[in-house]
């Protein structure tokens, strides 16, 4: 069974996920033998995970998968738009309960990105004149 299969059989029992990204350079088919497995979730905004939330779920997948990777999650619903578009363009998406809510939220994540890309392009812009001069 593929990897994806292991993580998405995995925390589909999970009520509060929506869905499910494996991203980084797994998703990027750039691995190496002891690169780590990067996944993000979506949850139902109802629910509030505790800071340990995306450590137990870790220690899950690498347990009932038999991982001896280090497992790195993270919550989508708060994080910064730049991380957002990077796994909704370059992830890849392993396991949607709800595609309606998915849907929903990788269409505002995308344009809240593009709204404020004019701003992101410019800081670049300014850090990198800095850091060569």
């Amino acid at each position: 069974m593929k990897l994806e299969e292991k993580i998405r059989k995995t925390l589909e029992e999970h009520e509060e996920i929506i869905a499910v990204y494996l991203h980084g350079s797994l998703a990027g088919g750039d691995q190496r033998n002891d690169s780590d497995i990067d996944i993000a979730l979506l949850l139902k905004g109802d629910f509030e995970p505790d800071a340990l939330y995306p450590a137990r779920v870790a220690e899950e997948i690498a347990r009932k998968c038999h991982l001896p990777r280090e497992i790195d999650v993270r919550v989508l619903n708060d994080m910064p738009l730049t991380f957002l578009h990077q796994v909704l363009k370059n992830g890849v998406l392993i396991h949607s309960r709800y595609d309606r809510k998915r849907v929903e939220f990788e269409t505002r994540a995308y344009d809240m990105y593009l709204d404020y890309k004019p701003y992101f392009d410019r800081f670049n812009e300014i850090r990198r004149m800095r850091l060569l001069s």
